[in-house]
């Protein structure tokens, strides 16, 4: 699930007016969660302590019982906000500047676009991906305030501008079939990061684990790791650590790259004891023949083995369900293929040249016959009104507004203020012209 998903999940808790405590978490793959984290009689489950989200978020349904939803969204991402700050987990932060922006994000977060706040939610650490949007001081000269106040407006306009440039630049930004950080040594191929050269990587489980050394810097070895698990394949570092020991930098490069290679064979098992997938590529001969001369958009389609990363070129990862782009037409100018991962529904952004071709149904693996027939009547109209319409029954709010709404409503706002103002003026000379007359 998204985060706004599970926090449609939790409404449904707040509405109920539940004193249950629950837990919201994300795992090692970016899926939201959110369960109770006790049984009837008050014992913990043994499942709690095996969550690794370092910033995970429990609250009860009585701690927001009868707000709205963007009350609820904001509540509940400012928690996990809170719990990244107190990590002290920053690498080369200004940490004035962290406390300024953490104070300012708990009294404003609303203010923020839901492009911004949901892009936040695909991240493993929220805080520091806004730090780094974040190219103003918000420092307060007032020692009696936390952030300055004057700076707020200016804080959510450069944001939201970060936001747009970001999704202007979406279909500028290829899926890197190897990730890299952002510059390169102009000496050598070897990637650089924070000015740390690459002594070695490996790609695994959406990640890249990267050591790199600075030889000028007082702490010469740094181990981070790189995810591009967001809409626009962007690259952007989850983890960085900086020590001046060798050995202890190597041994933290390990862990890491045997943490990522555990997560993949977990997933691996489960798919093929569980649900009983093969392992198996597909290839041409799976293919409709001239499939691709075609409009594409809507049809299953098979992503080519090496478009893939190694541990991924199988067939429960080359299925997609293509939704749209400008790839999925054979006479557009433009690659972009947009598509549903067919076996765990996640979205994703492949280039045309990538893709295959269209699935032949008749030479797919049972799994794949099945979960594609389960999509096809999941898109079948639902006999319940959606949940948008639900909610405006109930009086909440189903979504944090986007900033074209907020701008929107912001217009209708002064407008009506502006009558408001007016009226009040009104009766204001009414009452007045009322007295004068009593008075004579």
């Amino acid at each position: 699930m998204t985060f706004s998903e599970v926090i449609e999940k939790v409404m449904h808790q707040v509405e109920g007016g539940s004193k249950e405590s629950f837990l919201i978490f994300r795992d090692e793959k970016g899926e939201w969660h959110s369960d109770f984290t006790q049984n009837q009689h008050g014992t913990t489950f043994d499942w709690v302590k095996d969550i690794k989200d370092p910033f995970a978020v429990t609250i009860t349904s009585y701690d927001i019982a009868g707000e709205s939803y963007p009350y609820v969204y904001d509540r509940i991402l400012n928690e996990r906000l809170r719990a990244e700050y107190e990590s002290a987990s920053f690498h080369g932060a200004d940490l004035t500047e962290l406390k300024a922006l953490m104070y300012l994000l708990e009294e404003n977060v609303g203010k923020l676009s839901s492009e911004v706040t949901d892009y936040l939610t695909l991240h493993d650490r929220p805080l520091a991906v806004l730090y780094d949007m974040t190219p103003i001081s918000l420092i307060s000269n007032d020692l009696y305030s936390y952030y300055n106040y004057d700076k707020v407006n200016d804080f959510v306009e450069a944001v939201e501008a970060a936001m747009q440039e970001r999704l202007d630049n979406r279909t500028k930004n290829v899926r890197p079939r190897i990730a890299a950080p952002e510059v390169q040594s102009e000496k050598s191929d070897k990637r650089v990061f924070d000015g740390y050269e690459e002594m070695a990587a490996i790609t695994i489980n959406r990640r890249l684990i990267f050591i790199g050394e600075n030889k000028s810097a007082e702490h010469p070895y740094m181990i981070a790791e790189f995810t591009w698990n967001n809409p626009f394949n962007v690259l952007e570092p989850s983890f960085a650590g900086i020590t001046d020991d060798y050995v202890e930098a190597m041994d933290e490069f390990k862990s890491l790259v045997e943490a990522n290679i555990n997560v993949v064979k977990s997933d691996l098992e489960n798919r093929e004891n569980l649900y009983g997938v093969e392992q198996l590529t597909l290839t041409a001969a799976e293919c409709v023949p001239n499939g691709l001369n075609d409009d594409i958009e809507g049809k299953l389609i098979i992503i080519k083995p090496e478009a893939l990363s190694p541990e991924y070129r199988r067939a429960d990862y080359q299925l997609r369900v293509c939704l749209g782009g400008f790839g999925a037409s054979p006479d557009s100018r433009g690659n972009a293929v947009y598509c549903r991962d067919l076996f765990d529904g996640k979205d994703g952004r492949f280039e045309r040249y990538d893709v295959l071709g269209v699935a032949d149904l008749t030479k797919l693996p049972q799994w794949a016959a099945d979960r594609y027939s389960d999509y096809q009547k999941s898109k079948e109209p639902a006999k319940e009104p959606p949940l948008a319409q639900q909610s405006q029954k109930t009086g909440v709010a189903t979504k944090k507004p986007t900033l074209q709404e907020k701008l929107d409503n912001a217009k209708q706002k002064a407008g009506q203020d502006a009558a408001n103002k007016s009226n009040s003026t009104d009766k204001s000379v009414t009452r007045n012209t009322k007295k004068q007359e009593a008075r004579e």
